[in-house]
């Protein structure tokens, strides 16, 4: 998995172009997620990494209140 600007191909940017390759038994596991929660595919990933990166973000501001 890497992310990249799809406009400058920077790493780091706010618009961020996931790639993500996946195993057989990894896309019936996502498939499966997905259908009990009523989405698609991609919609159920594009949830899971927004919650992925808000809690990155998370982490990253209380580790930096508790350097200061």
């Amino acid at each position: 998995m890497f992310l990249k600007s799809p406009n400058t191909g920077k790493r780091g940017n706010a618009e961020q172009v996931v790639v993500v390759k996946l195993q057989a038994t990894e896309k019936k596991i996502l498939k499966s997620h997905a259908r009990r929660c009523g989405l698609s595919s991609s919609d159920f990933v594009r949830v899971a990494i927004t919650q992925y990166f808000l809690a990155h973000q998370a982490y990253q501001a209380s580790r930096d209140m508790a350097r200061r």
